[in-house]
């Protein structure tokens, strides 16, 4: 056969599989979904047996389920356990009301099916998340995410994964219709066109050139820490059920992106994509369903060697579930990624996790609303370039299709400290009166009496928190109510809030109008990473690790210092002295710095912002010999100190 004939050959037979889609189940396992949707709608009226109509309400829910359209696949899912189809259908019914946020009514249905099945326990789980949800939609913070529509990015398309590199550029994906995007080219999954990688940038918005977008779907993508090379997901453009989607790597060099080349992560046969690389450049965490997996999508590392990327490795649990985890990105040491397998509020949720060893990870913590919706919500990105302020903390990017027409769009994001309402309530049918004069000093200028001003002042009641505008004085006069509690909150850029408590004095016998004055030093602390602070009255006994009953004081004020101020981590770390052998102090110390770790751990800090080191006895707090060293050197060696670190 010449090379014309087997040319036609090939065109004839991608043509034939095209013209052989005239069925619903056919478009449905040529994964088509949007297809599928148009010929069951046609079928289920024609069809009056009602299993056949059951199968067609089924497979519709299922596509709308597909296309993340869970309020068109919630009412098929009815109809299709009302044609008595079968508890799968009311399985995936109770699924779809969870992704719509109606959970008192996904747990209605939940029960329904533990009745159906005598006992069902294992959508005991499923009740408890609904719950859990419920209580997470009723707390309030101190601090909380706002969440404003990316408008000057967003279409009528389906727009998501964005990522900023620098302040005056954001990159994302979108299936919006383009020069190269004509209305006729459509993929067959969402019926919509194919999908680029696309930059804002001055007000505009242009898509990547070739080589990185092609025919084919771009999707998720990463950069390397100087923007230098892209990976970036690409799914060949043939809706053929063999074509898989892979990651791709391309080099800007002199002014243009090079050939994109795959990258031999093997799994031939399976879906390999959102790819998120490590600031090392070296560590690469992405996305596939191989098959051998915890689940049915599982986030898998690869690590740059000599030889290039080596075999990847499943993160296993806890990171991977028995569903799909997906969307993973780096921010510092943390990895985001988004999972519909873990207790989430439905659909994709965000969570994020950490390294705990060179082997271990965290188990993964939800970010709870308002990140996280009934909807799908992915490509979490936090800007690194960003500063905070006082008013903003942390800047970042969302992907969601929580809006009313379930399509993807992004998300500007930034975390904030509620608004506080002004309010100073003072005596009213007291003639005693309590006056409290506050001032406020460094650590450095205690003994010279030197005060700063502060930003902030907040009086914390019992139900919400009223605000003493301090008008950036170093000192604040109040008036209070005898006999009263009172806790403060001062704030000041560039310097750890201070969190402090007092209770007024109670009245008196009176035999004339009184005043009573109060004066009260409160000393904030700047913020100076990897500068060394000891706990005061932290210590140990000789050769143990356990947290003495004196040194609770003190690590209760860490905690109030780390509730106080969300945002810092630290290390701990813990000195002996030099008393034994110094393996062993090295391994004693590593035990005490660890006790002090979980001891806030298990009083509510957040593992992640908790890091600690062991020093032995190579760090003295008194540098004396051994020898010579009184028992009372020796024990202020036995010391455990806190770092802030980045």
């Amino acid at each position: 056969m010449n090379k014309f004939g087997i040319l036609l050959t090939l065109l004839l037979a991608a043509c034939s599989y095209q013209i052989k889609i005239k069925t619903g189940d056919q478009a449905f396992q040529s994964k088509q979904y949007a297809n599928a949707i148009g010929f069951y709608k046609n079928e289920i009226d024609q069809v009056s047996n009602p299993k056949e109509k059951a199968y067609k309400a089924f497979k519709l829910g299922q596509s709308y389920k597909y296309l993340s359209d869970y309020d068109q696949s919630l009412g098929w899912f009815k109809k299709a356990y009302d044609l008595n189809y079968g508890l799968k259908a009311l399985e995936e019914y109770a699924i779809a009301l969870k992704n719509t946020g109606d959970y008192e009514a996904a747990i209605l249905a939940y029960q329904e099916l533990m009745q159906e099945l005598k006992g069902g326990m294992e959508y005991k789980k499923d009740i408890q998340i609904c719950r859990l949800n419920l209580e997470w939609i009723k707390q309030r913070t101190d601090f909380y995410y706002k969440l404003t529509n990316y408008t000057a990015l967003n279409d009528k398309a389906s727009d998501y994964s964005a990522l900023t590199f620098d302040s005056t550029k954001v990159y994302f994906v979108s299936d919006r219709l383009s020069e190269s995007r004509h209305e006729n080219s459509k993929f067959g999954w969402t019926g919509r066109s194919f999908s680029d990688i696309y930059l804002f940038k001055n007000g505009s918005v242009e898509s990547l050139p070739e080589p990185i977008n092609s025919k084919s779907n771009e999707g998720s993508f990463c950069f390397n820490s100087i923007g230098s090379k892209i990976y970036f997901t690409r799914c060949d453009a043939n809706d053929q059920p063999e074509d898989f989607c892979k990651i791709y790597e391309s080099e800007y060099i002199n002014g243009s992106w090079a050939e994109p080349e795959r990258l031999d992560l093997g799994f031939d046969n399976s879906n390999v994509y959102h790819p998120a690389l490590y600031k090392s450049d070296s560590i690469l965490v992405f996305s596939s369903n191989a098959p051998g997996g915890v689940g049915q999508y599982d986030l898998y590392i690869s690590y740059l060697g000599n030889e290039g990327w080596t075999v990847p490795e499943n993160l296993g649990e806890p990171i991977n579930s028995a569903y799909d985890e997906k969307f993973p990105v780096w921010y510092n040491d943390t990895l985001f990624f988004s999972s519909n397998g873990h207790p989430g509020l439905g659909g994709l949720d965000v969570f994020k996790t950490y390294k705990i060893s060179e082997s271990k990870w965290a188990p993964p913590i939800n970010l709870k609303p308002d990140i996280n919706s009934e909807a799908d919500d992915f490509g979490f990105y936090i800007d690194k370039n960003f500063v905070a302020n006082d008013t903003v903390f942390q800047k970042a990017l969302l992907s969601s299709n929580r809006n009313f027409n379930r399509q993807d769009e992004i998300y500007s994001v930034e975390l904030r400290k509620r608004s506080q309402i002004a309010v100073v309530q003072g005596p009213k049918k007291f003639k005693w009166e309590v006056q409290a004069n506050i001032q406020f000093v460094t650590a450095e200028s205690y003994k010279s009496s030197k005060q700063i001003p502060v930003d902030s002042v907040d009086l914390i009641e019992k139900v919400s928190r009223n605000s003493v505008n301090s008008k950036s004085n170093s000192k604040i006069t109040l008036k209070l109510l005898p006999g009263e509690s009172y806790t403060f909150l001062a704030s000041k850029k560039n310097y750890l809030n201070n969190e402090f408590s007092f209770t007024t004095p109670t009245q008196p016998e009176l035999t004339a109008d009184s005043l009573f004055m109060m004066s009260i030093v409160v000393e904030l602390i700047p913020i100076r990473y990897e500068e060394e602070f000891v706990i005061p009255e932290l210590y140990y006994d000789f050769d143990k690790w356990n947290i003495r009953q004196d040194a609770v004081g003190s690590l209760e004020k860490l905690r109030g210092l780390l509730i106080t101020n969300p945002l810092i981590r630290i290390r701990l770390g813990s000195h002996t002295d030099c008393r034994g052998d110094e393996k062993y102090n090295l391994e004693l110390s590593e035990k005490r710095a660890h006790a002090a770790m979980q001891w806030l751990i298990a009083k509510g800090i957040d593992s992640s912002r908790l890091f600690h080191t062991g020093y032995g006895e190579n760090d003295p707090a008194i540098n004396c010999s051994c020898d010579s060293c009184s028992e009372d050197d020796h024990q202020k060696n036995r010391r455990t100190t806190f770092t802030l670190i980045r």
